[in-house]
């Protein structure tokens, strides 16, 4: 054998082994996975109000590794992190679409927001998306008509018709003898529950012939916002009959007296006056006393109160306790106080014409006296008359075998005194003993 092809078998058998060898670790090296970062973007940041929102992310690529973590990262600054933030959501593992509620933020302030995706080779982050809070809004609210006003309390409320945007906490109505009460500045308010919507309100507590002003309220997140000023004053008292009739007292001068007819069917001992509905009864009636409805309809009654016989009067009992029929001097003091007979009946007559008839001439109401034409029951024939037209009140003067009245005309401004017997039938005004 040639002796050069011997000295090259070892080499070869090297060379074969290098070849062999340096193959296999080419294959291996090509089989390494190589890992990077996630890729993923930040989504669009929706559902805004004023403390949170939502966003989220898109992982497209995992980068090669497992995504351990994702979520969105926030801050008032720009490009926050993980380790830079003003606050972060975890939303899972894995690559694809998330979604994230942000919560906890401020009104009306400007954040940045970034999607974040981990893996074994760290952090990665998506576009950085910038939004803002909303501002929270007053709640919108207006104030109700204030009613059933009496010499300590009153009827309010109001109605939110819009929360501006959070919860409205709490509503009512605050009031106050300066203009513009508020719930820091006040004489008085009420808690009326929370919430839209209309609302009631019990004012109590009042002083007697004063001016108040008042305004509903509504507290929300932005703070407390108000009503229209509306403005009332307070009766001067009221008193209740044996019927459990409620009647407002004014005064008038150095007088109190009732703002309206009298309507009880019941004494102040609480026993009952007689009921005449018959016009012949009511004529030949001389010795009980005794009421009627005009026309014995009791909606006349509700409006224009009770007619009664002078003999109901002369029970001294028809008045609540603490009051009386007026005698002709009390009613002479009051036509004199408004300026003479000539001329008291306008200052006294209710105003307009939905109770008495056109013109009624002269009527101004003054003194809030509130005087109606409840008719009479004549004296001749016991027939109802004049109501609309003709207000007769009784005093509780005698003259002889006849009684003291007054009167009062729809066409005229004056005041009339007569007499008449005890069969005739008109209305009562009470004054305080």
């Amino acid at each position: 054998m040639n002796k050069n092809i011997l000295r090259l078998i070892p080499f070869l058998a090297f060379a074969g082994i290098f070849v062999f060898f340096s193959h296999g670790c080419d294959k291996d090296s090509e089989s390494d996975p190589v890992i990077e970062i996630a890729t993923l973007t930040t989504a669009s940041v929706s559902d805004i109000s004023f403390t949170s929102a939502n966003s989220g992310g898109n992982i497209t690529d995992d980068g090669g590794s497992q995504i351990t973590a994702r979520g969105v990262v926030w801050s008032t600054s720009a490009n926050p992190t993980l380790q830079d933030n003003a606050g972060q959501t975890s939303d899972g593992t894995g690559a694809g679409t998330f979604t994230s509620s942000i919560t906890g933020l401020d009104d009306e302030t400007s954040y940045y927001v970034r999607a974040y995706a981990t893996n074994s080779e760290g952090t990665a982050y998506g576009n950085q998306v910038q939004f803002s809070t909303s501002a929270y809004l007053p709640a919108e609210v207006t104030t109700g008509s204030i009613e059933d006003i009496t010499d300590d309390s009153a009827k309010g409320g109001g109605n939110v018709t819009d929360d501006g945007g959070s919860p409205v906490t709490a509503r009512g109505v605050v009031w106050s003898t300066t203009e513009d009460p508020t719930l820091d500045d006040n004489e008085g308010y009420t808690s009326d529950g929370n919430g839209t919507g209309e609302f009631t309100s019990e004012i109590s507590g009042l002083d007697n012939e004063t001016k108040y002003y008042a305004r509903a309220y509504a507290t929300n997140s932005w703070g407390t916002a108000y009503g229209e000023q509306v403005q009332f004053t307070t009766l001067f008292g009221t008193v209740t009959d044996a019927d459990g009739n409620l009647y407002v007292a004014i005064k008038i001068g150095d007088q109190v007296w009732m703002a309206e007819n009298l309507r009880t069917t019941k004494y102040n001992d609480e026993t009952d006056i007689l009921n005449i509905t018959g016009d012949n009864q009511w004529k030949v009636n001389e010795t009980t006393g005794a009421y009627a409805w005009y026309d014995n309809e009791e909606s006349n009654g509700e409006i224009y109160g009770a007619i009664y016989n002078w003999i109901a009067v002369e029970t001294g009992k028809l008045c609540p306790t603490g009051w009386r029929v007026p005698s002709d001097a009390d009613w002479t003091e009051l036509t004199d106080y408004a300026g003479g007979l000539e001329v008291a009946g306008g200052k006294l007559k209710e105003t307009g014409t939905e109770h008495w008839a056109y013109p009624n001439e002269g009527a101004t109401d003054e003194y809030e006296f509130g005087a109606l034409p409840g008719g009479t029951r004549f004296v001749l024939d016991g027939t109802f008359r004049n109501i609309g037209e003709i207000g007769f009140w009784w005093t509780s003067t005698p003259d002889g075998a006849n009684r003291y009245y007054r009167a009062m005309g729809y066409d005229v401004a004056n005041v009339t005194r007569w007499r008449t017997s005890d069969t005739a039938g008109m209305s009562v005004r009470c004054i305080k003993e």
